[in-house]
Formats: C-alpha cells, structure tokens, sequence
C-alpha cells in the first residue's frame, strides 16, 4: 500500500496548477505518495497542463478528468474513494506547499501518536504568491478535539490536514461529504475526522493559501463572496445536514453563532447586506443562537476597545 494519496481538486487554475504541483514533488521524503488530480471541467488550459506532468510522472500522477462540472465536493468525494494511501494530504489546484519535509513531518507524527490526523498553520498569499498574511491559530502543538471545532467556522485550512485514510473502510457512508454542501467540504471532513479521533495542530506554517485570487480562478471563498446571503444560509443549512448525519450527537449551535457574527459584522463593515436581510435571517434562528450570538458580540467588542485603549 502507498503511505499517503494527495488530493488535489482544480478547476480554472492555468495560472497555478503548475506551483501546486511542483510544490508536492520538491517535497524531500522517504515516504511513497500519490497525486490524484480531478479537474471539474475546466474551461482553460488546467486538463493539458495535468496532463503533461502526468505523461512526465506517470507513477505518481493520476488523472480523472470530468467531462462535466460536478461541483467541487462531488470532485472531492470521488477522488476520495480513488484513494489508494494509508494517509490522505489535500492540497487544491490554486495553492501550494512551501515546505518541502511537509510529507516527511506529518507522517512520522501519524505514525508514532494514535493521532486521527495532523494539522498545520499556513501563510495567506494573493494571485501573485505573495505573502500578506498567516494564520496560526495555537502557537504551540495543540490537541484538537471535536468540541474546539464546533466553536469555530474551522481551525485549519484544507491544504494543512493530513489523516488517516478511513474512506478505505467504506464507501456510502460517507455521501455526507457532497451533500452537506456543494462547493464546501473541509468542514465536514474535519468533522469526520474528529468523530474518529483528535488532530494535532502544530504551528510549523508549511501551506499557502491563495486567498485572493483573480475572477478568473476559482475558489470557494470567491465563489461565496458573490451571493453572501444565499452562501450563508447554505452554509447553516449544511450544519443542520451534518447535525442530522451524526444523530443530535453534536450540537452545531455554536457554529451557527459564529457565522451569524460574520454576517453581522459583514453589514456593520462592508454594508453589502441590508438590515433587513439581516432581520430576515435572524427570525429563523432560534433563541440559543441569539444568545450566544450577542455573547460573542459582546466578548469581540469588548477585546476590541481594550485593545484600542492599550495602543
């Protein structure tokens, strides 16, 4: 058996495919790895660049290339049951690794802990790689457990995960990965993964995410910032699927909060939702998301005024 399968979902990703792949094979390890590539239609040049670096790598790289879109968590789900590792590393068509002992760090971490999976920090880059921010969020190893997930949108990006392969074990039972929500999938495959064990966090920044890529690219969080009402109530929507997934065993309330915040916080800063949409959405939520809506706003603002205070 191959030690790990790394999945990568593209599409539209001419101007970055080529850096995400080559991030993968300047990695520096002992380990025997896969790259198995679904490209979800793409309308530019993404299918013949895979292709020449397949024709090139023929035993690492595979290649499943759809011959019509099937949204980016159905992609996923497919490649997933593909998989042919003992381990699953994740890195999508538009960002990269920049540490080339990636492979070699999480592996020797999964193979000598009883660990579900290994998470990492990473840096923010734009459409250029260009580094304008990071995102860590423990600045030392953390053990993570599914009650820190629900109290969050997400504690890791997808490109710094790597976990145990359980979609070996299976193959229906885990649908839930494309139908909690078309275009968003992390969220649930970390949940699936916590439901099973708990992931260690570790600050090494290892990934890059590409966070503000051009129109033409395509990525989920391009694709929610055109319709923010519409994304967010498929995102609470997606919730309620996971909560029913898991039979009421987990409460995703919290989570719910959390996005409401953004919303919230969306209108008072940017304006590009009105009060009235916001109305809209609030009577729809029950009274324990209000409350703890209103306790996380309160917990924000007052964090914000100390800090304004101390500068």
């Amino acid at each position: 058996m191959l030690d790990l399968t790394i999945i990568m979902v593209t599409y539209n990703h001419e101007g970055f495919i080529k850096t995400a792949i080559e991030s993968i094979l300047k990695q520096a390890t002992q380990y025997k790895y896969e790259i198995l590539i679904g490209d979800d239609f793409s309308k530019d040049k993404t299918a013949e660049i895979i292709e020449e670096y397949q024709n090139s790598y023929p035993n690492k790289i595979r290649f499943i290339e759809r011959n019509k879109n099937i949204g980016a968590s159905q992609n996923l789900y497919d490649l997933l049951l593909k998989s042919r590792g003992r381990y699953i590393a994740y890195l999508e068509g538009d960002d990269f690794w920049n540490d080339k002992n990636k492979i070699q760090k999480q592996i020797n971490l999964l193979d000598s802990n009883d660990y579900i999976g290994v998470a990492h920090a990473n840096y923010r880059v734009d459409m250029n790689g260009k580094t304008f921010d990071e995102t860590c969020y423990y600045n030392s190893p953390k053990e993570i457990n599914i009650n820190d997930l629900l109290k969050t949108s997400g504690i890791f990006h997808t490109a710094t995960l790597m976990h145990k392969n359980f979609f070996l074990e299976s193959t229906s039972e885990f649908e839930i990965v494309f139908k909690a929500h078309t275009i968003i999938s992390d969220y649930t495959i970390a949940c699936l993964c916590l439901d099973k064990g708990s992931i260690l966090y570790i600050p090494d920044k290892m990934s890059s995410y590409r966070d503000n890529i051009s129109a033409k690219g395509e990525n989920a969080s391009a694709i929610i910032r055109r319709n923010i009402i519409k994304q967010y109530e498929e995102i609470i929507n997606m919730y309620s699927k996971l909560e029913s997934y898991f039979n009421n065993k987990y409460s995703f309330d919290y989570a719910k909060a959390v996005r409401f915040l953004e919303l919230i916080s969306s209108y008072l800063m940017k304006k590009n939702i009105t009060l009235r949409e916001m109305k809209k959405i609030s009577k729809k939520l029950s009274m324990k998301i209000k409350f703890i809506t209103a306790y996380l706003f309160l917990k924000k603002s007052i964090i914000y005024c100390i800090k304004k205070l101390k500068s």
